[in-house]
């Protein structure tokens, strides 16, 4: 039963280590650690396969070679998972490490070239099985690495990244516990499998699932649609951020630029009607020539009945105080500095959607306002 369970999580460690390949060339240039959870699920699955021989070996020496193989496989995983963990976490103390990193070295070694491995005692294995005191060394290294990978995670948690380090804590947690349990069947507390494999298998799977979650629910919340990029139009007329607040201009509608037009040079703003009444007027003769003069009677007759001579009242146009183009002025910086903040944001792969939703929401209702003030001026 122990080694088809195992056989088992060799083929699904088999297939992980090749999935986290393809992930991996197809999200080249991505932080997502796909190269190193292909190598460790490579590993694990060596580590499970080994075990699995131990409990078919029908000698002592297939025990002993499939036991040797195992805890080689084993030590290079244990080895391995510090420095991932330094790598998930930022946290890299480098004395710290190379101290670790020597002491399963030194492990590695000395299982290659022991009689019996690291687990049994020299001339044990032919009659009553015995540990070797270099097997509580190997436990010793195994606790400290633990100690290690907790602390890392714990400073994640502090540093603000909570979901990631929580992800790899409960890893290292479920690790840690079958780490115990291995202890209590090698002191003979328990007859049992050792559950070693599948406590890396339970720390890979959680920190495999952990980014494949956080990418989908980001397609989620995003609705699967692709990014929306405006092509906001240009004008040179209008300042940058390296001109003065004063000397940004509104664009008026057709009509109001030119009746504003002789405003700004403080000369006296005249309505349609007027400028139709100082233009120069002509004879008909001499406008069309071919066309016969119009009588005074003809007119009479043709005039409508409700005609007076009551001047038509003067257009109003709207007054453009300078308050006003103050607001109008800052609401414009306002939305060009959220949006390079949002901008910024996209650029460091900070894309935070509760910081950019605010961001929007403010761009929104600063345009939203100058909007209005601008209806205001433009309105007759």
């Amino acid at each position: 039963m122990a080694a088809a369970a195992l056989y088992i999580l060799t083929g699904i460690t088999l297939y992980a280590s090749g999935h986290h390949l393809l992930l991996r060339n197809s999200a080249r240039g991505t932080e997502q650690p796909h190269l190193w959870l292909a190598g460790m699920y490579l590993l694990l699955s060596g580590f499970a396969l080994a075990s699995a021989m131990t409990y078919q070996a029908h000698s002592p020496v297939a025990l002993l070679s499939a036991g040797r193989f195992a805890i080689t496989l084993g030590i290079v995983l244990w080895g391995t998972l510090i420095w991932f963990v330094a790598r998930r976490s930022a946290y890299r103390p480098l004395l710290w490490l190379d101290v670790l990193s020597a002491a399963w070295i030194a492990l590695l070694i000395k299982n290659s070239i022991a009689t019996n491995s690291l687990l049994y005692a020299d001339g044990s294995i032919a009659g009553q099985p015995a540990i070797s005191p270099w097997w509580n060394a190997l436990e010793v290294t195994l606790l400290a690495s633990l100690v290690y990978t907790l602390y890392a995670s714990y400073r994640m948690f502090m540093a603000g990244q909570r979901a990631a380090a929580l992800t790899l804590g409960g890893g290292l947690g479920l690790l840690a516990l079958t780490a115990v349990f291995d202890h209590l069947v090698n002191t003979g507390v328990t007859r049992s499998i050792y559950l070693a494999p599948f406590g890396f298998m339970g720390f890979l799977l959680v920190n495999s699932l952990y980014p494949q979650l956080v990418a989908w629910l980001d397609r989620r919340r995003a609705g699967g649609l692709p990014p929306v990029v405006y092509n906001l139009t240009y004008s040179p007329e209008r300042a940058t951020f390296h001109s003065d607040v004063s000397d940004l201009r509104i664009p008026l509608p057709e009509e109001d630029a030119v009746a504003a037009a002789p405003q700004e040079n403080n000369a006296p703003v005249h309505n349609n009607q007027e400028l139709r009444d100082k233009a120069p007027v002509e004879s008909p003769q001499a406008m069309e020539p071919d066309i016969e003069p119009v009588t005074d009677s003809d007119t009479a007759q043709d005039a409508p009945a409700h005609t007076t001579t009551a001047e038509e009242p003067e257009r109003k146009i709207p007054v453009m105080d300078q308050e006003t183009l103050n607001i109008i002025s800052d609401n414009l910086i306002d939305i060009a500095v959220y949006a390079t903040m949002a901008n910024n944001r996209f650029k460091r792969g900070d894309a935070d959607p509760r910081v950019l939703e605010m961001l929007c929401k403010k761009v929104r209702t600063q345009a939203i306002k100058t909007r209005r003030l601008v209806s205001k001026l433009s309105d007759p």
